[in-house]
């Protein structure tokens, strides 16, 4: 009959529908890698905030180890206090964008009592070389 065939294909619609999204949705969360280029590098501005004088520095060096497991594959070059709050992280190779988004949100939102991480930029550096310029 011609509801239950309408019924049937409606059904039909919305099991592909909701395999689209299901899809979709696992596209976006998945841990994708960003492939970058050997000698490339990256440069991570982090400012540390804290209550209860809390030291800056350990509180940026304890994000930093947690948060460094959402990049597979990069390696810390250096972990430098720029002052008040605010630390220069080198990585390489150089972050890919999903990386990226990956580390700055964990950055950003991991959670530890009187401490909170803003990253205020993510800049790619010049690629390591044998020669020095100048």
């Amino acid at each position: 009959s011609e509801p239950a065939m309408r019924i049937v294909t409606g059904f039909l619609a919305v099991l592909a529908l909701g395999g689209i999204g299901v899809r979709a949705l696992a596209a976006a969360t998945q841990n994708r890698p960003d492939n970058p280029a050997p000698g490339t590098r990256s440069e991570v501005i982090l400012e540390v905030d804290t209550r209860d004088h809390y030291d800056r520095e350990l509180a940026a060096e304890g994000l930093w180890a947690v948060c460094q497991q959402t990049v597979d594959g990069v390696r810390l070059q250096s972990f430098d206090a720029r002052g008040d709050g605010e630390f220069a992280i080198t990585v390489q190779p150089a972050l890919g964008t999903n990386a990226e988004q990956r580390l700055v949100g964990c950055l950003e939102d991991f959670t530890v009592d009187r401490v909170l991480g803003d990253v205020t930029a993510v800049r790619g550096l010049e690629p390591v070389s044998g020669t020095a310029s100048g």
